[in-house]
């Protein structure tokens, strides 16, 4: 039977180190232990109990959405953030489905209707309601784009929202796709964004929204059952929480993995409907189901589930997890259905249970652990009080009571066991309240036992208050009567006789006087025997073969700290622990003749003098059980943790004696609520609390921004003297240990000393005086150190200057000062307006300066433009005059022009009878003056007209007017009443020049022919000269008219008419008709010919 079990156990021990350690363990009972978990629901505050996502903002708060609103958590209490419909700044929507931390200070939340982000500094919410944004409807994910871009996975498909803009638009990829349906699901890895829709999956470069689907006929069998629910990413795979399963992609490859539910099979998932994923940081992914949590370890490919059990109060609180967060410090919030949320450490798998109460349920029964044993069949053996002897198969994970009835039938108490041991036989020693007990774990059977000492039955019955084995094999039993060396077994019908060696005698008198009984036994390395019971603690040399007795003093701090020993333990490097009733000592023994005792107390950081187990880990730590509490203890660093409930022991309390290690090097330690195992290869983390935050300032009744001060490098509270009290309310952001911190605070200036506040995290300041003071806070977890960071705090305490003689002066001050400002100002002013008229002075006599230089320049400037105008006028003048000589006189006769001469006469009047009036006007005109012109040159036709006209002027009166015509014709106007035969005077004039040869030039000599035609009326004739001009004019053109042939006419007008009654009568354009000259004149009947 032995052989086979030893080769049963040889075989699993070589699976074990072929696979290793932590997939042989995935078939350990202890390994699917649930983890501890803390529960966060609507008795704490929680306003609703549907947990259906969690965050963790910048700040370090919980952020928690729900079916009824969004909760703040930090640590101790909720605030709450509902819609009131008469503030347009809250949320507007209760129903939160979705949210996403902002690294800038603030959450998104996603709605059933729409989108609201609440900034943390202002408290506000800004709302982006669907109908507003068409088609957004109700919001499902979350998830950060590049720079301000938040992308939204709605009902209808994907959208972004750009934070400069504030706009939200549906989501456009670089080719112009969009995604038109449900959006469930996000996951960001670098700059590329992972969607899931219901259909299909896609990835989304951040850049540049180029947009790749993976829904081909290669995935399609992933997408043709089951909607995508959760998306996360780790080492280049994609994992997708789907309605039917976990499904693991290689987006390279394509190549696709699936995991789901398998009846009888542990090492899969718990459920098929996976509903988030989140990857810690060693890699290992968790899956929230409809059926528990699963720890899914991706190097190995095992699963281990936490599942909801009714007896298990510290378990999961309800099967359904619908939310997953791993905080910034490892912790894990699961958000479930109906239970609020659940808090895991997941550094408490160092600590692990067996035989709580709800392992024990089914049996009724108190599960109090006083003594712990392990077989080489992997079975651990527990004395409880109250279920007696149990039996867990750490394999399988099988409880049971299996001599329970065995044992009711000896003389022992079965319900009431103390200790146990199992001895190089595989006896299993079982002691009890009432006796000792033996079963042969070969042949399954139990004995009671008899004692014999020095071949004599001891009727007693004993209290076994723990058997020990020394280096030799032998046993000896610690007893409420004293100490036993067991010397033999003699095995009878149903009973052992169990022979036993009476050291009661060889004590010292002043250990056995007060009481003789032995609670504890320990051989030490060098031989030595110690032994402690309630009088103190004996030491037997075996090479002095003496005992020395160590009692309290309290005159000696290096004595035993309490006569009552409790538990003796030898660590590795051979140092001597005690544990008393009071304390635990460290025995200095390096020299034998002078033992002392160092002692550890509470105020060492203990939390409990009562020592009741010692125990040393791989690390060469020691881990001590106590009254209240578990404590590790580094010798090396001289630090002390302690180790409560809520760090996932089984209890706070522990029992006398109840302490044992494996040959694995685990830690068994017995409790009121079964055993605690410390695996030591997980190093249980203390964490440092550094995240102290102020919750709540008020000064009087002003309540004062603590935002503000908790992101303030130096923050300052103001108080007046009319404030009297000071109350400030901090929070350390630890969640490990809800409501485990203590704090403490100093003011600097006043008193220096720490004012321990305990747990109470509020605290109020009054009767400061006026001045400065800094006020530090500080927190620590249970009995490790106090934070690193202190929160220091200004305090301005001011007198209120309207109440006292200070606002006088204040006033007074304020006055004189406003009335010197006033001044100066004034002062300015007049200043500023004196230097503005000066300037303007200044500038004024500088532009008068300018403006009489210019005067003088212009006055210089018009004198020489009037010097010039009066030279131009002159020229003009001269110029006028020739111009008007060369108008009025013909340059080649000298005489003035006719046109001229008739223009003045026709200006002028003349009276009847006047001696300068005109009567007789005559044409002259050279008929050859062309012909000479075109024979000889225009110089001899001007010298021809010269000579002529010289002729004229000598030949005739002075008084004569003679005009030039033209160039070959003269006007001559004369008086025939003051000149007798003018007229004959005349044509005697024109006969000589017509027969007369003229010099012109080189001996050249010409005669011309003269044509001449006149008019002679009386002047009582004539009105006015211009009359006789007109006349004149009439005159000429009858002349022109008649000398166009070779002979004419001599004109002469009737004086008997009025010049008058031929005024009327106008030129045509060829001249006079003959029958208007047969009205204007009369011709006679003689005519001459021109000569």
């Amino acid at each position: 039977m032995l052989t086979k079990y030893r080769l049963i156990y040889l075989i699993i021990l070589v699976i074990s180190l072929a696979c290793g350690w932590a997939k042989a363990n995935s078939f350990d009972h202890r390994v699917n232990k649930a983890f501890k978990i803390q529960n966060l629901s609507i008795e704490n505050g929680l306003s609703q109990s549907v947990a259906i996502d969690i965050v963790q903002d910048a700040d370090g708060y919980i952020w928690i959405a729900t079916e009824d609103g969004v909760n703040r958590f930090n640590g101790y209490e909720f605030d709450v953030f509902q819609n009131i419909h008469s503030d347009p700044y809250s949320l507007h929507e209760n129903y939160v489905t979705a949210l996403l931390e902002d690294p800038r200070g603030g959450v998104w939340m996603g709605t059933k209707n729409g989108l609201s982000f609440f900034d943390s500094a202002s408290r506000k919410f800004t709302n982006y309601s669907s109908g507003k944004v068409d088609r957004l409807a109700s919001i499902y994910a979350l998830a950060h784009g590049k720079d301000n871009q938040v992308f939204i996975g709605s009902d209808n498909g994907l959208f972004l929202l750009d934070r400069e803009t504030s706009g939200i638009s549906e989501f456009t990829s670089q080719s112009g796709k969009i995604i038109d349906e449900e959006v469930r699901a996000f996951s960001r890895a670098g700059d590329q964004l992972w969607v899931a829709s219901s259909t299909c999956l896609y990835q989304i470069s951040l850049e540049n929204f180029k947009m790749k689907s993976f829904c081909d006929k290669t995935l399609a069998a992933v997408f043709d059952t089951g909607v995508v629910i959760a998306l996360a990413n780790n080492n280049g795979a994609i994992w997708l929480g789907k309605s039917d399963g976990l499904y693991k992609l290689s987006p390279d490859s394509l190549e696709w993995k699936y995991f789901q539910h398998e009846e009888n099979n542990s090492n899969s998932l718990s459920a098929n409907f996976v509903q988030d994923l989140a990857f810690d940081e060693a890699g290992n992914l968790w899956v929230a189901t409809t059926r528990g949590l699963n720890l899914f370890d991706t190097e190995e490919s095992t699963i281990t589930r936490y599942e909801h059990k009714v007896y298990d109060a510290d378990g999961l609180s309800t099967h359904d997890v619908l939310s997953l967060l791993i905080d910034n410090t490892g912790l894990i919030w699961i958000g479930t259905h109906t239970k609020g949320v659940d808090i895991l450490v997941p550094e408490k798998k160092q600590f692990e249970h067996i035989l709580t109460r709800s392992d024990l349920a089914e049996f009724h029964m108190d599960n109090s652990v006083f003594g712990m044993a392990k077989d080489r069949n992997e079975n651990i053996w527990a004395a409880t009080f109250g279920a007696g002897l149990i039996k867990l198969d750490l394999m399988t994970g099988e409880t049971s009571l299996p001599y329970r009835e065995q044992l009711a039938e000896l003389e022992v108490t079965p319900d009431h066991i103390y200790s146990l041991t199992i001895d190089s036989q595989e006896l299993l020693w079982v002691g009890t309240m009432s006796g000792l007990a033996i079963v042969d774990l070969k042949t399954e059977k139990a004995y009671g036992t008899q004692l014999f000492a020095q071949g004599e039955k001891i009727y007693s019955r004993h209290f076994i208050h723990g058997i020990y084995e020394d280096h030799s094999g032998q046993l000896w039993l610690a007893t409420s009567s004293g100490l036993y060396l067991v010397d033999r077994l003699v095995t009878k019908e149903g009973l052992i006789e169990l022979h036993v060696i009476n050291k009661q005698h060889e004590l010292p008198y002043s250990f056995k006087d007060r009481s003789s009984e032995v609670l504890c036994f320990l051989q030490t390395r060098d031989g030595s025997y110690w032994v402690g019971g309630n009088t103190g603690l004996l030491k037997y040399s075996t090479q002095k073969k003496k005992w020395i007795h160590f009692e309290f003093e309290a005159e000696n701090p290096q004595s035993i700290s309490s006569d009552y020993i409790q538990v003796i333990f030898e660590d590795s490097r051979g140092i001597l622990w005690v544990g008393t009733a009071n304390g635990l000592n460290k025995v200095h023994r390096d020299n034998e003749d002078e033992i002392y005792f160092e002692r550890i107390t509470k105020e060492e950081g203990l939390p409990s003098n009562g020592i009741y187990g010692i125990l040393e880990d791989r690390q060469k730590q020691i881990w001590i059980s106590t009254t209240f509490n578990l404590v590790r203890y580094s010798e090396y660093s001289d630090t002390m943790h302690t180790f409560q409930r809520d760090d996932g022991l089984s209890s706070d309390e522990f029992n006398f004696g109840s302490a044992f290690i494996d040959d694995e090097g685990l830690l068994y330690f017995g409790s009121i609520n079964g055993i605690t195992i410390i695996d030591s290869r997980f190093n249980a983390k203390v964490e440092k609390n550094e995240a102290l935050k102020l919750t709540e300032v008020t000064v009087g009744q002003r309540e004062v921004d603590v935002y503000a001060l908790n992101h303030s490098k130096s923050p300052v509270i103001y108080q007046y003297d009319n404030e009297a009290t000071i109350k400030i309310s901090v929070a350390e952001l630890y969640y490990r240990k809800l409501g485990a911190p203590s704090y403490r605070y100093r003011i600097l200036g006043l008193e220096d000393k720490w004012v321990y506040t305990g747990k109470e995290r509020s605290f109020v300041l009054a009767g400061l005086s006026e001045g400065k003071y800094l006020l530090d806070i500080q927190s620590k977890i249970g009995n490790g150190d106090w934070s690193s960071k202190t929160l220091r705090l200004t305090l301005l305490v001011q007198a209120d200057f309207w109440k006292g003689r200070n606002a006088i002066y204040l006033v007074v001050a304020s006055s004189v000062i406003l009335a010197f400002v006033i001044f100066l100002l004034i002062k300015r002013h007049f200043l500023r307006q004196v230097h503005k008229v000066e300037n303007r002075l200044k500038m004024e006599t500088i532009r008068l300066k300018d403006l009489k230089k210019r005067n003088s320049t212009l006055k210089s400037e018009l004198n020489e433009k009037q010097n010039l105008i009066s030279a131009m006028t002159e020229e003009i003048d001269t110029s006028s005059k020739k111009l008007e000589s060369h108008n009025f006189r013909d340059p080649i006769t000298g005489f003035y022009r006719f046109q001229s001469i008739a223009k003045m006469l026709s200006q002028e009047t003349t009276e009847n009878g006047l001696p300068h009036s005109f009567n007789l006007v005559m044409v002259i005109q050279l008929s050859d003056l062309q012909k000479v012109e075109s024979n000889n040159g225009v110089i001899c036709a001007a010298e021809m007209c010269s000579h002529v006209a010289t002729e004229l002027r000598k030949m005739t009166p002075a008084n004569l007017h003679i005009s030039a015509l033209d160039k070959d014709a003269f006007v001559v106007m004369g008086n025939s009443i003051q000149h007798k035969n003018l007229s004959s005077t005349l044509f005697a004039v024109r006969n000589k020049i017509e027969r007369s040869q003229i010099a012109i030039a080189n001996d050249v000599f010409v005669q011309t022919r003269v044509a001449a035609s006149y008019f002679e009326i009386y002047p009582d004739k004539i009105n006015n000269l211009k009359d006789l001009v007109d006349l004149a004019t009439l005159l000429i053109s009858l002349h022109n008219k008649n000398n166009t042939g070779e002979v004419a006419k001599l004109m002469r007008v009737d004086l008997n008419k009025p010049i008058n009654s031929y005024s009327g009568y106008s030129q045509s354009n060829d001249g006079l008709r003959s029958s208007q000259i047969a009205e204007l004149v009369e011709l006679n009947d003689v005519t001459l010919h021109f000569l």
